[in-house]
């Protein structure tokens, strides 16, 4: 019977298996395998950048409709004057204003055409507010999936408002196509939709 721990290690038949294996494989072999090797990496690396940018584009989704649904959930208390944001709220010519999120400084706006028709959510966020003042500037956002899962900036323009402070005045200054525009308009309800 022979003792396995008595053999000589160079000659057992394990080692010489492994010898036989590297002694078979070629420099291009090796090549194909780093390749191949190489390709795995980049495709998982690229796997994760897709997931990582449709996880971020999920993520500010969900931040706009939580943000909606607060919004929602505050339509139904009387309306607030307290700060040029929440005296954006409700019916004015033209728009619909949500009330803005008072932690996230978001919110939305539908124009009414002038066939009657109300246009989609428009988003937009409240830039900066001085509350002593009337002041008020935000900045609109344009709601494009695969935009915004690409990281892009979808955001228009910055509009300064003014809205007095018992509510019933807005006027809106910013740049259209290059033009400056100034419009003055009037409140008309508390409905914040159709």
């Amino acid at each position: 019977m022979s003792d396995c721990h008595n053999q000589d290690p160079q000659n057992h038949p394990i080692v010489e298996s492994e010898k036989t294996l590297s002694n078979n494989i070629t420099p291009v072999a090796w090549a194909i395998l780093a390749v191949v090797f190489i390709i795995i990496i980049v495709l998982a690396i690229l796997a994760g950048l897709t997931a990582q940018q449709k996880s971020s584009a999920v993520q500010q989704k969900d931040v706009w409709d939580l943000a909606q649904q607060r919004l929602t959930a505050q339509q139904g208390n009387q309306r607030d004057l307290s700060s040029p944001s929440s005296r954006l709220a409700g019916h004015w010519e033209g728009r619909y204003y949500s009330p803005v999120d008072p932690e996230l400084k978001i919110g939305t706006y539908r124009l009414i055409m002038s066939d009657g028709r109300v246009g989609p959510p428009i988003r937009f966020r409240v830039i900066s507010e001085q509350s002593s003042e009337n002041h008020l500037v935000i900045r609109e956002y344009a709601y494009d999936p695969q935009i915004e899962a690409l990281g892009l900036d979808t955001s228009k323009s910055d509009i300064e408002c003014c809205i007095s402070k018992d509510g019933q005045l807005m006027t809106r200054d910013y740049v259209f196509m290059g033009h400056r525009m100034f419009t003055v308009t009037h409140y008309i309800d508390d409905k914040t939709a159709p």
